[in-house]
């Protein structure tokens, strides 16, 4: 008898209680998935379209979606109520050791879930504990239900990579106008990691109703990768409705950009709830962060980006407006925002509760200058 999908609605409540009921029945068959996707490809938990998890994607290596000799963008298409349980490498080095799903330049996202079907990423410890059978083949069946304060970095994340304007110099004048993601070793993945462009309104394809948990896996001293990593994503893609619980690094972070977004939730992430850098210029509204005292700042907010003699003064700023937010902080967690490099962003309408230290910090007289020209915050 295959395990049924959990019927809970997509709720804080909800999306942090175990879904427990009929998983001592279920035994779904895992599908092991291929580093390069560079066709169409569907993946469906529910093969038969009965309501049952049938099957679960085992991804234990950085994952990538994209042709870069390819006329088309191949689309990675993942079912409502999917679940992909995601591991490490316990030698792991960088960013392709470890289950981490990249959505290159040339490669789209159609991960649409819905209101009772989530799109669930999570460990593979959360996975055969939800579900009851052995995942990875290591170690047999964990039946020990993962803390999502303490339990994060058992995976990468996923990142999503276009083509709209990013903020990137290396000389007073010359914007580079694309960057390598962070979280992989200098040249490990090639053009397969790098993300900006021209084109503002490019589309990466669409995400929403999607729970992100127990990722930030960390291959070096301070370098892990964020829950949902957003770099030169474009206006044209859709997200909204996504959740990031225990990540080890940023819950959500955005490299440049001009994607618009809407309820969001952070989680217990341990280092930014949400991080805005290199130019990132899109509208936002009901952002929700829950800290915890392993958590750092509720927003880091940076305004440009620099390598050798360039500056982090230059065009486009970063410009993100942010409505309808809400923070709960924690005693021992960071300032609800530390700003810095030339930050022009505006946050309107929303509450900051608990905050561990300051409410606001900013680093540097750029980002000082910006306050009331620029950078505005009302009715919070």
């Amino acid at each position: 008898m295959k395990k049924k999908k959990s019927n809970k609605q997509f709720t804080l409540g909800a999306l942090l209680s175990v879904m427990a009921a009929g998983v001592a029945a279920g035994v779904p068959t895992v599908v092991d998935v291929p580093n390069t996707i560079n066709s169409d490809v569907v993946w469906d938990s529910d093969t038969d379209g009965d309501g049952v998890i049938d099957q679960i994607y085992l991804v234990d290596k950085a994952v990538f979606v994209g042709d870069i000799y390819g006329e088309t963008r191949p689309t990675l298409t993942i079912a409502p109520g999917t679940v992909v349980a995601l591991s490490g490498s316990t030698t792991g080095t960088n960013g392709l050791d470890v289950g981490t799903v990249v959505i290159t330049r040339d490669g789209r996202l159609d991960a649409q879930g819905t209101v009772n079907s989530p799109i669930v990423f999570t460990s593979v410890a959360e996975a055969e504990y939800l579900y009851g059978i052995d995942v990875d083949g290591v170690d047999g069946i964990n039946d020990i239900k993962p803390d999502p304060i303490v339990d994060g970095g058992a995976w990468g994340g996923v990142i999503i990579l276009g083509r709209a304007p990013i903020n990137f110099y290396d000389s007073e004048t010359n914007n580079l106008g694309e960057n390598s993601i962070e979280g992989f070793a200098t040249n490990a993945a090639g053009d397969s990691i790098l993300y900006g462009g021209s084109d503002e309104s490019d589309s990466s394809g669409s995400l929403s109703y999607m729970s992100i948990r127990f990722g930030g896996f960390e291959f070096a001293a301070d370098e892990e990768i964020n829950g949902l990593t957003m770099g030169g994503v474009g206006a044209g893609t859709s997200i909204h409705h996504i959740e990031v619980v225990g990540n080890t690094d940023d819950g959500f972070e955005w490299f440049g950009g001009t994607v618009n977004t809407s309820h969001l939730f952070a989680l217990y992430c341990q280092d930014e709830s949400f991080d805005l850098d290199e130019g990132h210029q899109g509208v936002h509204q009901f952002w929700f962060a829950l800290q915890s005292n392993l958590s750092d700042n509720g927003t880091e907010a940076d305004g440009g980006n620099k390598t050798g003699a360039g500056v982090k003064t230059g065009d486009p700023k970063t410009t993100a407006k942010v409505f309808n937010a809400t923070y709960i902080g924690a005693p021992d967690a960071g300032d609800a925002f530390r700003l810095k490099d030339n930050y022009s962003g505006q946050f309107h309408n929303s509450i900051f509760t608990n905050i561990g230290d300051n409410l606001v910090r900013i680093d540097d007289t750029d980002t000082a200058g910006q306050v009331g020209v620029n950078l505005n915050f009302t009715n919070n």
